[in-house]
């Protein structure tokens, strides 16, 4: 409803974004962090290299309240989560051409990337520690250790989301 710009404050903002991640939409969450107007993360850093502490810009022009999105994206766009252990499931969003993500997760350094070539996407991830990860690959979970680890994934439309 709102033109796919967001309609909530500073407290349902976040999980606004987490409910459609979790529900499949990702598609919709990102079109929402993406907006260039008002109200929009984007329309906020226009010209700006911090988050306002409200939607139309004014108070605090360095306010992390809404800030919380930047969580979203690793979860989303990079795919790492901590749900059942880390995991690793990307989201190959048709309107980002490459993703570079790095954290660090139960005493062990994560790093996701991805890039679009023509009709592939080259996707890497790199772990460094002893944590269990797992990683979406071809409709199933397959384990990853110690590494550098490469995939080739088609760039295909599946039910309007990349997978």
């Amino acid at each position: 409803a709102g033109g796919n710009h967001v309609l909530a404050g500073i407290y349902g903002a976040k999980y606004l974004i987490m409910a459609l991640c979790r529900f499949g939409r990702q598609d919709v969450a990102l079109s929402l962090m993406l907006q260039k107007t008002a109200p929009g993360w984007l329309d906020m850093l226009s010209g700006s290299t911090t988050l306002r502490e409200k939607w139309d810009g004014s108070d605090s022009q360095n306010h992390c309240m809404f800030g919380s999105v930047d969580a979203a994206l690793y979860a989303m766009l990079a795919g790492i989560t901590v749900e059942n252990g880390i995991r690793i499931q990307p989201y190959y969003a048709p309107a980002v051409s490459h993703v570079q993500a790095h954290t660090f997760l139960q005493q062990t350094a994560i790093s996701v990337s991805w890039a679009r070539e023509g009709a592939l996407i080259h996707t890497c991830v790199e772990i460094q520690g002893n944590a269990s990860v797992h990683y979406w690959q071809n409709g199933a979970w397959i384990k990853l250790g110690c590494g550098k680890h490469e995939f080739e994934t088609i760039n295909k439309p599946k039910g309007g989301a990349y997978a």
